[in-house]
């Protein structure tokens, strides 16, 4: 059986929610949203999962994104193939996370931070919007060159 490319899109993405989960689950209490049957109404805010901040004793919300490329770069979504607003605008998540399938390694970053940057860069045309093979629209940032992209170890 040939799987469609959203099938394998599903496929990478499952593993980047699941070595998300699991460094989570180390740290601290996680509700599981990662399932779309079960949690339309959460996946649907554009959020995978929910984690217990130990710091400020709250419930913070994750997007996991398995999209890094072997270069290092990871593509934020601003329009989607609709040319509607893209996950990158419309996610309700605190953080994002971010999973490389080649390094195995997990980043994050700030949701509204990353915004608000990326915002910046487009207001002052120091970054180029890039159209992807589905013809998505948004931008290119290296996780391993940015400083709002922090590493997960």
């Amino acid at each position: 059986m040939v799987m469609t490319d959203f099938e394998l899109l599903l496929k990478k993405g499952q593993v980047g929610e699941q070595a998300a989960l699991e460094y989570f689950k180390k740290l601290t209490e996680v509700k599981d949203r990662t399932d779309y049957n079960e949690h339309k109404f959460y996946q649907k805010k554009g959020f995978d999962f929910e984690f217990l901040n130990r710091k400020t004793q709250t419930w913070d919300r994750a997007e996991v994104k398995t999209n890094i490329r072997e270069n290092n770069l990871t593509f934020f979504e601003l329009y989607n193939k609709k040319q509607d607003l893209g996950w990158f605008n419309t996610s309700t998540a605190d953080i994002l996370v971010l999973f490389s399938v080649y390094t195995k390694k997990l980043y994050y970053c700030n949701l509204k931070e990353m915004r608000n940057y990326i915002k910046s860069r487009i207001d002052s045309k120091s970054i180029n919007y890039s159209t992807v093979k589905d013809g998505s629209i948004g931008v290119w940032i290296p996780v391993n060159k940015n400083s709002l992209i922090k590493e997960l170890e």
